[in-house]
């Protein structure tokens, strides 16, 4: 594949991970029925994952339009980077921060006793980070020139 279509893939893999963490991604069910949340909702954290998503596919976007050789090194290392990184948040995310369901505030604040169950995008936010953070490997690979 061509630096240019790995960083269209990059470019995809990173709006996927912007767009993640505002679908639902922990369910709660009481007795009178089903309650979903989003990661921004239930985890204030997650705000980040979806700032470094947006990062990541503006980046991968611009080295889809001008794709320089001389800045393959500098795009994919930071595609790694941010890739890396939003992969490692959004699992800590969805595997270890504290969701609860609450209704009210204040001193009529209610905690309700739940555990909440992970949807689709707690899964498909960190593997899209991750690819994001592949595309940049990809994109960074140094070009081995052979002597003959």
């Amino acid at each position: 594949m061509t630096p240019r279509a790995v960083a269209a893939a990059g470019a995809v893999a990173g709006a996927a991970t912007a767009v993640g963490p505002l679908l639902g991604w922990f369910r709660f069910r009481p007795s009178g029925g089903e309650v979903a949340v989003s990661g921004l909702d239930a985890s204030g954290a997650l705000w980040v994952v979806a700032l470094l998503g947006v990062v990541a596919a503006g980046l991968a976007a611009a080295f889809v339009r001008r794709p320089l050789p001389e800045a393959a090194r500098v795009v994919g290392g930071a595609l790694t980077a941010l890739g890396a990184a939003a992969a490692a948040w959004s699992a800590w995310v969805a595997g270890r921060a504290s969701v609860e369901l609450t209704a009210g505030s204040g001193s009529d604040r209610i905690v309700f006793d739940l555990r909440p169950h992970l949807l689709w995008p707690a899964v498909a936010t960190p593997a899209a980070a991750a690819a994001v953070a592949v595309a940049g490997l990809l994109i960074a690979r140094p070009r081995v020139r052979w002597p003959w």
